[in-house]
């Protein structure tokens, strides 16, 4: 009985291990799911009530995948779209059917980009050319005035790998902030949403990720100060593995509690 039981055990744990195997190799990594976020805040004007934010990062050249975020766009219809950077894996990568998804991109309010680290071992000029054709706003290191067909405003603070000296002018805002960087080490107070990490890529349960061991990869964090939002990307880089940290988006939608 006992050595039945141990055979049982082994044939479990070979098909478990190749399940596994299957999903962090080519189940995974083709996912992609939807993260929703609702802020609600007194500091939201009334003109950005229901507005919504759909953020993404990470395409690492896979425009399958971009396929996939282009038709949330289409049934989501959010007010602004924002990309966290790292659009190409290599030079390899096809260029014009990724042209093409981004473009394709519809949000009414503005279509907004920062740069990751990938994208800087890029042709900067290619990219910049690539985001202005496409209708993206590369924005580098400044804060911006948002309106939705209103005088009222709220800011978009954008922060790429450079801009970790911005943390104070943007603490210093007295209108309600939302900042968007690549990094999730960028600020230690205020609304942040970010990539890089991809919620830690391969996870193991009671162990964390084994990846990113001294970096944030949960969805949500929350200190003192600072609300942590972590995309876990579109696509995925090198080598292309997943484990409990399946591709996804984000996407905020806005309440004035006036």
């Amino acid at each position: 009985m006992l050595k039945k039981l141990k055979k049982l055990l082994l044939v479990i744990l070979f098909f478990g291990s190749i399940i596994i195997f299957i999903d962090m190799k080519y189940l995974s990594i083709n996912r992609l799911k939807v993260k929703e976020v609702v802020l609600e805040y007194e500091q939201i004007p009334q003109s950005f009530d229901k507005s919504k934010i759909l953020i993404f990062s990470d395409v690492y050249g896979d425009e399958k995948q971009l396929q996939k975020v282009v038709k949330q766009v289409d049934e989501i219809k959010p007010d602004f779209i924002i990309f966290l950077g790292n659009l190409f894996e290599n030079q390899d990568n096809d260029i014009k059917l990724i042209q093409k998804s981004l473009e394709s991109m519809e949000a009414p309010l503005g279509k907004f980009s920062i740069l990751g680290e990938k994208d800087y071992d890029y042709d900067l000029e290619s990219l910049k050319q690539l985001y202005s054709d496409t209708g993206f706003r590369l924005i580098e290191n400044d804060i911006l005035q948002i309106h939705r067909f209103e005088d009222e405003y709220i800011h978009f603070a954008f922060i790429d790998r450079f801009g970790s000296n911005m943390e104070n002018v943007i603490s210093e805002q007295d209108t309600f902030t939302l900042t968007f960087s690549h990094s999730p080490n960028v600020i230690n107070r205020g609304i942040l949403f970010s990539g890089k990490t991809m919620n830690g890529k391969v996870n193991i349960p009671l162990i964390g990720s084994i990846y990113f061991q001294d970096e944030p990869t949960k969805f949500y964090t929350k200190s003192k100060k600072l609300d942590l939002y972590l995309t876990a990307g579109v696509g995925t880089d090198s080598p292309q593995i997943r484990f409990l940290a399946d591709p996804n988006i984000i996407v905020v939608e806005l309440k004035s509690s006036k």
